[in-house]
């Protein structure tokens, strides 16, 4: 997952650097849901074609990076402490490029717009939420962006 790759990296560039006579500072992520009382979540996302390998990222990624110590399908029928609900969308924009010997270029980049909703059994809303990943190559990476974004926002508490 790239954006948590680069929190890394960019949390290990500042230790390393805060050991040169600087104060130290300290990393950490308050968790935006009690996982101790919501151990599990149940998942689901809602979007355009692909929505199956979007929803297997989704699924994966939560399992390996979140607070969830369990993580399903909505689909599954699988009881669960939570149930998250994604709904994406995609855009494409295209620009020309205009040179001054008349020749031109268009580009095109991709946007996706995640809006998530964490419901607890009895139904009440829990946490909600919107993110955009904007400007990547393809839909394909603007999907994985906009998921990651959900990732980040259930991360595991954490304090370095």
């Amino acid at each position: 997952m790239a954006p948590r790759r680069q929190l890394g990296q960019a949390a290990l560039a500042l230790l390393l650097g805060a050991g040169s006579g600087c104060a130290q500072l300290t990393f950490s992520n308050e968790a935006e849901v009690d996982f101790e009382r919501y151990p599990s979540v149940a998942v689901d996302v809602a979007g355009p074609d692909g929505s199956r390998r979007q929803l297997d990222y989704l699924e994966s990624e939560l399992r390996e990076h979140s607070g969830f110590r369990r993580v399903s399908r909505v689909s599954d029928g699988e009881p669960a402490a939570t149930r998250l609900l994604v709904e994406l969308t995609l855009d494409a924009s295209q620009e020309l490029i205009l040179f001054d010997d008349d020749d031109q270029v268009s580009e095109i980049s991709y946007s996706a717009e995640v809006r998530y909703r964490l419901f607890a059994p009895d139904g009440a809303l829990l946490d909600s939420g919107a993110d955009l990943a904007e400007d990547e190559q393809s839909s394909f990476h603007a999907a994985e962006a906009a998921l990651g974004l959900v990732v980040l926002h259930y991360l595991r508490p954490y304090r370095l």
